[in-house]
């Protein structure tokens, strides 16, 4: 049903699913910049969709309701399933005939504070995302990460410090902010951080109090800041800024950025969540993108066939 040609490609309906550069007509899955586009068409859900014009601007977007099909033409019918991603985030289900794939994009089981929780979703062909496909990515319990997180957060602000929380400002960012409202920080947000919270908030979802952070003048705040702004003045500026991640990375002992220590936090499925995604939708064929290769080696010492979504891979 479908073809690999840098993204997943359905030829019956001339239709591609977070495809890196623009196409006619393209499902984007949630509203991370490495999904988004500038496609002619485009099938997202609402929160997708005003989160990509937040930061793209005017698009041409038709939004879906998760559940409710949408004919594609060619035989083919989509529904958009919520995915626990980060807020929109969407698995994408297309019917053919009588065939069913289902492209998980990102995706989380664990429950999350800011978007539907995922479901899983029977099928004949699964592509998944599959990161933290090793054993070694199991996260602990946020029950248990977040106190801990919280804990040093405090730690930091007595001693004078100014804790700088790495945060990526659409998903991860508000997802500690709603975790971390029990303990009443003062929150300050950057810029683009705060800009999208307040896309967030339009969309429904509230938070406790924060402010947008000003260079010079966060100390005694939790300041939150997207990974790449390490080096920015609000960082500079601050007293003793301490870098803190929360991140699946955490597991590896460092994130593959700058920072003092890490929390394993992530809004990605860990390698239990995989692997019990793939037992519940019972597919036919696995195919996974991202990740390690020895993700396949575990679905197929269970007898499940699996290749690279590169086995499909067509180059015109």
């Amino acid at each position: 049903m479908f073809v690999w040609r840098d993204a997943v490609h359905v030829p019956a309906a001339d239709l591609w699913i977070d495809p890196p550069v623009p196409r006619a007509r393209a499902v984007v899955t949630h509203a991370h910049g490495d999904h988004i586009g500038r496609h002619h068409s485009i099938l997202a859900t609402r929160e997708t969709a005003a989160l990509m014009r937040a930061r793209l601007g005017p698009l041409t977007v038709t939004e879906l309701a998760y559940g409710t099909w949408h004919d594609l033409g060619g035989d083919c019918r989509l529904r958009l399933h919520p995915a626990g991603h980060i807020l929109g985030a969407a698995q994408v289900e297309i019917v053919r005939r009588s065939e069913r794939l289902l492209c998980t994009g990102d995706f989380r089981l664990e429950r999350s504070e800011t978007c539907a929780p995922a479901v899983i979703v029977p099928c004949d062909i699964l592509v998944m995302e599959c990161t933290f496909g090793r054993p070694h990515y199991r996260f602990p319990p946020r029950s248990e990460v977040v106190p801990q997180l919280a804990a040093d957060l405090r730690r930091t602000l007595d001693d004078g410090a100014t804790p700088i929380l790495l945060a990526y400002a659409v998903g991860r960012g508000q997802e500690l902010m709603k975790l971390l409202e029990p303990y009443g920080f003062p929150l300050a947000l950057a810029p683009h951080l705060h800009a999208m919270v307040k896309v967030y908030e339009e969309l429904g979802i509230r938070f406790g109090p924060y402010e947008l952070a000003r260079p010079g003048q966060t100390r005694g705040k939790v300041v939150l800041v997207p990974p790449h702004a390490t080096t920015s003045a609000l960082v500079r500026q601050s007293t003793r800024p301490v870098l803190i991640a929360a991140t699946g990375w955490a597991r590896d002992g460092a994130p593959p950025y700058r920072a003092d220590r890490s929390y394993p936090l992530s809004d990605h499925a860990d390698f239990d969540e995989l692997m019990r995604y793939v037992e519940e939708a019972r597919p036919r064929e696995v195919f996974t993108m991202h990740g390690f290769d020895e993700f396949r080696d575990h679905l197929r010492a269970r007898g499940i066939h699996a290749h690279p979504v590169t086995a499909k891979v067509i180059t015109t």
